[in-house]
This record gives structure tokens, C-alpha cells and sequence, in this order.
């Protein structure tokens, strides 16, 4: 095996992340006399994919996401909705010649995101940015 296809085995493992993650809430419950939305975020993160070309290319990674939506009336839920859909976090990175990973700013969301949804990919993609693979 190549030094640079251990590099990648070794950044696809770095890049593991399994389980739910909730990326927190927005809105409020309103006050006594009114009315208030919440909208709490959720990630599961699925499988990445390396487009390499010597060293430099793109990571994909996919997620189902969820937002729920509670409605308050009087600070008391009155309903709720989960709004399930697929995306992408998709970010170009350069390997140095030392193996430096090296995790370029332009970090996009397919097709875009939604609310909080895929804020911890983000982070874990940014928490590599510098390691040695």
C-alpha cells in the first residue's frame, strides 16, 4: 500500500462518526399570553466519500438530517413536526508532501443547509484540519 493511500485509509478513519447528533434549538416558547416556535436540529452522519487526485480533492459527507418544529400556545405545546431530509458537507483538502492534512476554508453544504443540521460534521471536519496523516 502506498504512503498516500494509507493517508487516506487513515483520514477515512479520522473521519468516523457514528450516532445522532443534536446541534441544538432554536426559537422559543413564547410568553404567557401568546405564541412561540421552536426547532431543534439533528444530525446522523452516514458514509464519506474521497475524491483524491494526488494528494488533493474532495470530502463528502453525507447525513440524514431532522428539524422538529414545536408550536407553543400559552408556553404549552400544541404540536409537532419532524422534517426528515438527506444532505451533504462537502469540503476540498490538499495532503503535503510530510502527510499535513490540510482542510481548505470553502466548506459547502448540499444542496444547503438547514437550520443547525450538519454543524458537527463542520466541526469535525475543522478539528482535523493540520493533523498528520
Amino acid at each position: 500500500m502506498s504512503d498516500l493511500a494509507q493517508q487516506l485509509a487513515k483520514l477515512q478513519a479520522a473521519l468516523q462518526m457514528g450516532g445522532e447528533h443534536n446541534e441544538g434549538t432554536s426559537g422559543g416558547r413564547g410568553d404567557v399570553f401568546g405564541s412561540g416556535d421552536t426547532y431543534e436540529s439533528f444530525t446522523w452522519p452516514k458514509n464519506v466519500e474521497i475524491v483524491d487526485d494526488e494528494g488533493e480533492g474532495l470530502i463528502k459527507y453525507l447525513y440524514d438530517g431532522m428539524i422538529r418544529h414545536k408550536h407553543y400556545i400559552a408556553r404549552t405545546e400544541t404540536a409537532t413536526n419532524d422534517d426528515h431530509f438527506p444532505g451533504a458537507v462537502v469540503a476540498k483538502y490538499t495532503i503535503s508532501r510530510k502527510g499535513t492534512l490540510a482542510i481548505l476554508n470553502n466548506i459547502e453544504f448540499q444542496p444547503r443547509q438547514q437550520r443547525d443540521v450538519g454543524n458537527s460534521i463542520v466541526a469535525r471536519l475543522r478539528s482535523l484540519d493540520g493533523i498528520t496523516l
